[in-house]
């Protein structure tokens, strides 16, 4: 799946070169183009804030800069803590170029890559709360109880910031963020047990395509965003010693949208 998506990516780094090239006037007098998409689970007062930003800059001296965010935060009367955020920037200035993403959860940094020429950048990472078996049996009268629940967010890259030389600079690929919970109760013991877990996300962000910004071109319309504020799952579990099995009974999504391109 990444390779063929990297494939398709680079077929259309192909074609943006190429229209660079051959219409160095096509939208010449655009020297930015920019969106800030925010969608809220709430209220003004207490809610979750989804939000997306890009940007393409061709600035009228030597400058070419390319950016792309996805951040979660919540909101609680007027107070508001960043959840997760991941963004990735391309720039070339003259004849130097700088590419550099970064990932932070909580507000705390997680981690920050840089590249001085053109790089790629992959990662997958997650954090939870009640680490990574977070279940408790409790026994009533002679029936065992299991219950488990945990919270966590995840951030995945998987981006090449590209230094085009003499024609600009560019971010090609795929980067998403999302945060999630679930709660579960069964009758058994580990090894032999039926149950229900519900299973949700909160925020659900992906970017993808390529975002470029060249001498004469802004390349805006290859960049596609996808959003599903709240999604829910109800599953059926069972298990009897190595073998294991689900059923899904419930799976909703509420406001799911794409905005394809997210830049006009």
């Amino acid at each position: 799946m990444i390779r063929s998506f990297r494939s398709c990516s680079w077929l259309v780094v192909a074609a943006t070169l190429f229209l660079s090239s051959i219409v160095p006037g096509l939208r010449a007098q655009t020297s930015v183009r920019e969106r800030w998409d925010q969608v809220t689970l709430g209220n003004s007062d207490v809610g979750i804030d989804a939000i997306a930003w890009a940007r393409a800059r061709n600035n009228l001296g030597a400058e070419r800069r390319v950016d792309t965010m996805l951040l979660t935060q919540a909101r609680l009367f007027g107070l508001s803590v960043e959840l997760q955020r991941i963004a990735a920037t391309a720039v070339r200035n003259g004849a130097s170029f700088a590419g550099s993403t970064s990932l932070r959860r909580a507000g705390l940094t997680v981690r920050n890559d840089a590249v001085v020429n053109t790089g790629t950048v992959s990662y997958w990472s997650s954090a939870n709360v009640f680490g990574t078996n977070p279940q408790q049996t409790f026994w009533i009268w002679f029936i065992p109880i299991t219950v488990g629940a945990n919270l966590g967010h995840i951030g995945a890259m998987d981006v090449t910031l590209l230094n085009m030389s003499n024609y600009g600079a560019m971010i090609s690929g795929a980067m998403s963020t999302y945060a999630w919970g679930f709660a579960s109760f069964a009758v058994g013991l580990a090894g032999a047990q039926c149950g229900l877990q519900v299973d949700i996300r909160v925020g659900e962000q992906r970017m993808d395509g390529v975002l470029g910004s060249f001498t004469n071109y802004l390349s805006t319309q290859y960049l596609n965003y996808y959003m599903t504020p709240l999604r829910l799952w109800l599953r059926i579990l069972c298990e009897l010693s190595f073998l294991s099995g689900s059923l899904t009974v419930v799976d909703a999504s509420l406001g799911a949208r794409s905005l394809v391109p997210f830049l006009p």
